[in-house]
């Protein structure tokens, strides 16, 4: 069964994504990225971009995913590898810092979760607005290192929110 999602304009704003990547340069990105179909099978999604020659794109992906699952497929569509040659900054060596706030889908309405990653020392920190247990940092693998920025946002949001492994799984796409 398809499952389109037809949301009014608060609840659009609750379900969007935002990534945020600053690079060795100084330069920052932004994106908003707005959920079209969130399936157990498929995800796509419109990509809002700001501070790069890329204006919007759309992406889709499919994969067998749960709920966090769908919402870590789709920051990989949008800005995994295949966005790296329209988006220099995310790739392995440019990024600096990079950010990601979720909505948080196991919280009270309007509850957020943020992942941040530090390049120098190799850092990634969770915090979340509603649920003060989920918080926490830990060092990125070395073997993770190697990743563009929003395949490691993904992988370590995985880690830090779910104490799980999510794109090294070796169950997704790459």
């Amino acid at each position: 069964m398809t499952q389109t999602l037809q949301l009014s304009a608060e609840a659009l704003h609750e379900a969007r994504l935002s990534l945020r990547v600053s690079g060795d340069d100084g330069h920052v990105i932004s994106a908003s990225i707005w959920p079209t179909r969130l399936t157990a099978n498929q995800v796509s999604g419109v990509v809002e971009w700001n501070g790069t020659e890329l204006m919007s794109s759309i992406v889709s992906a499919e994969g067998e995913e749960s709920d966090w699952g769908q919402l870590f497929l789709l920051v990989w569509a949008a800005a995994g590898p295949t966005s790296v040659a329209a988006v220099p900054i995310l790739g392995t060596t440019q990024w600096r810092l990079a950010n990601l706030t979720l909505p948080d889908i196991r919280s009270q309405p309007g509850g957020t979760v943020h992942v941040s990653l530090k390049r120098s020392g190799w850092t990634a920190t969770l915090s979340t607005t509603h649920r003060h247990e989920s918080q926490g940092s830990q060092q990125i693998p070395p073997a993770l290192q190697r990743m563009d920025a929003g395949s490691l946002l993904a992988e370590m949001a995985s880690r830090l929110l779910l104490k799980k492994p999510w794109l090294t799984a070796g169950e997704h796409p790459e």
